[in-house]
């Protein structure tokens, strides 16, 4: 809970300090600051923290032993599958997968917001 209280503290002292309404170079820092901030604590979570994360750590893991072909054999989209066979070829340690996809959606909320 005390990485959530540091967090909400660095969006509001930062959003003080650098007051990124001033210009569109302040801004893209202060967004990029924040949402940072934000993957990195993503990126780095334990993949016992969430409901369904769990469920996804394991399929990782099987995905793994599966032939790209056999793609529909299993209940997830394509894209996942993708995504899990990808990182499979990078490392076996599922934290990747919880890393990659706290840059892909933190990341494109930053795009989103800026």
């Amino acid at each position: 809970m005390l990485i959530y209280i540091f967090l909400i503290s660095l969006i509001l002292i930062l959003g003080l300090i650098l007051k990124p309404n001033r210009n569109n170079k302040i801004k893209k820092i202060y967004i990029c600051i924040i949402f940072g901030a934000l993957i990195i604590v993503g990126a780095i979570r334990d993949y016992t923290i969430g409901t369904d994360t769990a469920q996804y750590v394991s399929s990782f893991k099987i995905i793994k032993d599966i032939d790209f072909s056999e793609h529909n054999s299993l209940r997830f989209e394509i894209g996942f599958f993708a995504i899990c066979k990808i990182l499979n070829y990078i490392t076996e340690n599922p934290q990747i997968l919880i890393a990659c996809t706290s840059f892909l959606i933190y990341g494109a909320m930053g795009i989103f917001v800026y």
